[in-house]
């Protein structure tokens, strides 16, 4: 059983078998992963991911551009640290930090976070920063606040591909006040965005709205059912 092996072993496996093969190892892995399911949920969303997965071509340019601009060592910490996340209910991705874009210009290559970026714009000090980090092979995303005034600017091709461009590996969208109809718009375009792109978007609210935490909630609908991730930054 994949469960009673060393976490190490499977840790080891997962990086192996990504760095030799990104493209079909995803695969690989997620049916290894249904073959040890326990429940017929479990099945069932591994069955719809690998469905997904296999006919998106956006899907494996992100998991391609994810192994070949990520040193080793950085791709095994990134995959234990989700491992221990997933073995968890619920999911709470705590090994992530939000952080400024100075703060980003201090990090070394050892630093044991993987940073959250807050970006309001992407000049040149800004790019330095980012590809400072992509060629030291780390791995690091970007989380932008989204109003009524800049909507069409940060979901432009021309900031998503420039993101792209310089190592961002997902956007992390959110809102600094409820607002209905602008929530709907931003989720049909991070639809559009996860189609077209090669770069994972979600949307983040906060656990508590109008509180000063620093935990959002993603939710995401697999085979008709619900499941909530919890970002704690």
């Amino acid at each position: 059983m994949l469960n009673l092996l060393p976490k190490s072993m499977i840790i080891n496996n997962i990086v192996d078998t990504l760095k030799k093969d990104p493209e079909n190892g995803v695969v690989k892995l997620l049916e290894t992963a249904k073959s040890h399911t326990k429940t017929i949920d479990e099945q069932a969303m591994l069955g719809q991911v690998i469905a997904y997965y296999s006919t998106s071509a956006t899907a494996k340019m992100q998991v391609r551009n994810l192994v070949y601009n990520t040193s080793k060592k950085t791709l095994y910490s990134f995959a234990e640290k989700v491992y221990d996340c997933l073995s968890r209910q619920p999911i709470v991705l705590d090994f992530m930090r939000l952080i400024t874009i100075d703060q980003a210009a201090e990090l070394r290559v050892d630093a044991p976070i993987f940073p959250v970026i807050d970006l309001k714009n992407a000049n040149v000090a800004t790019t330095d920063v980012l590809s400072r980090l992509k060629n030291n092979g780390m791995i690091f995303f970007a989380s932008i606040a989204v109003t009524e005034e800049n909507f069409d600017i940060v979901t432009s091709d021309e900031v998503i591909l420039t993101l792209v461009k310089y190592g961002i590996r997902a956007i992390f969208y959110r809102m600094p006040a409820t607002n209905t109809p602008l929530e709907a718009r931003l989720l049909k375009k991070i639809h559009q965005i996860r189609t077209q792109r090669p770069i994972l978007a979600f949307f983040m609210k906060k656990d508590v709205p109008n509180s000063t935490s620093l935990v959002y909630v993603m939710s995401e609908n697999v085979n008709g059912k619900a499941y909530e991730v919890r970002l704690r930054l």
